[in-house]
């Protein structure tokens, strides 16, 4: 069972798959989720506060879990002016793992590009 405030389910995947995990403090941070559509001007200082902790603790991507946190995350990084960070969704971090091709896993459709190798 994993712990609601401090989740490792998603780090040990994601070490097991060879990636470096970058602990950050706001990697548990809500993004704001389906609020970004109606309430955008609420949402940003979210995703700058993930953003911004994740670059200043190293981290070269940021590994979603939900494909609306992906988009969130990855979309108004231009208009917030923080970071080059690709988010990526924990299956294309699984498909590169097993051998997919990036093509068939998306990744060329990214908003940000994502040149780290697994």
């Amino acid at each position: 069972e994993d712990h609601p405030e401090r989740p490792q389910a998603l780090d040990t995947f994601l070490e097991f798959l060879g990636t470096r995990v970058v602990d950050f403090t706001a990697k548990t941070y809500c993004c704001g989720a389906a609020q970004m559509v109606a309430h955008e001007e609420a949402c940003l200082p979210l995703v700058r506060r993930i953003l911004s902790d994740a670059t200043r603790k190293g981290a070269q991507a940021i590994v979603a879990i939900c494909p609306l946190c992906q988009f969130n995350l990855e979309a108004p990084q231009g208009k917030l002016g923080v970071g080059n960070v690709p988010v990526v969704y924990f299956t294309q971090l699984l498909g590169l793992a097993i051998g997919m091709d990036r093509k068939v896993l998306g990744l060329k459709k990214l908003l940000v590009p994502f040149k780290v190798a697994v």
